[in-house]
């Protein structure tokens, strides 16, 4: 990880920001791809968050089709 220092807000100051090396993230993604099938499968079905092939989109989608159906059986 490479260090570099960025000024903050206002001028108060500055802020450490750590930039990912190309080894770094090599082995992030390498871990990445060991550790998703492993664990994809025990997130709940209703989990949008940073999951391949689901986004902001999916999960509006699905809670208006709840919210329908919660409407309608009630």
């Amino acid at each position: 990880m490479r260090g570099v220092e960025i000024p903050k807000p206002g001028g108060k100051g500055v802020r450490q920001l750590g930039i990912p090396t190309a080894v770094d993230r090599l082995v992030q993604q390498a871990i990445l791809q060991v550790l998703d099938p492993v664990l994809d499968p025990t997130f709940s079905a209703s989990s949008f968050g940073f999951r391949p092939g689901r986004g902001a989109h999916d999960a509006l989608r699905q809670a208006r089709t709840m919210c329908g159906t919660a409407m309608r059986s009630s």
